[in-house]
């Protein structure tokens, strides 16, 4: 019994060491070598490829911001220099989405519906300004957010 025991245990020590030694070195030569062996050409497309997509630029987009009967939603939004926000009343109240500070609107002149937004309406406004505006809601002076213009 014990013979048998022991070699049991020699059994298991031996597929135990087995399984924790290292997987066999590779030899990374030829990838180094393939590497760099690249022509110029590919070189100067993949340098053009890099150039042309930095000279994109983002095409203006619409940006809605829902005029509801708690405020607007979302009340901060971020949004790149000629970009468009649309003020959407989906409320039975009129809204009046206006520059701050309220009752003048003059940290961003022009940002001003001048009047009331009826339900299913909107007022868009198109931010060419950079900076952090605030505005609020000219019926509604409790209501107010903040677009950011990159």
């Amino acid at each position: 019994m014990a013979v048998r025991i022991l070699a049991f245990f020699t059994l298991m020590m031996f597929v135990f060491l087995s399984g924790c030694t290292a997987p066999p070195a590779t030899n990374n030569t030829s990838n180094v070598t393939n590497n760099t062996s690249l022509d110029n050409s590919s070189i100067n497309l993949n340098m053009t490829n890099v150039t042309n997509s930095t000279n994109q630029t983002a095409s203006p987009k619409t940006v809605v911001v829902n005029m509801t009967s708690g405020g607007f939603s979302p009340n901060l939004i971020t949004i790149n220099s000629g970009d468009t926000v649309e003020f959407f009343n989906v409320d039975s109240s009129q809204h009046w989405p206006a520059s701050n500070p309220h009752p003048f609107h003059t940290d961003y002149p022009g940002f001003d519906a001048r009047a009331g937004i009826n339900k299913d309406q909107s007022y868009n406004f198109t931010f060419n300004r950079t900076g952090r505006w605030g505005y609020h809601d000219h019926l509604n002076t409790g209501f107010g957010g903040t677009i950011i213009v990159q």
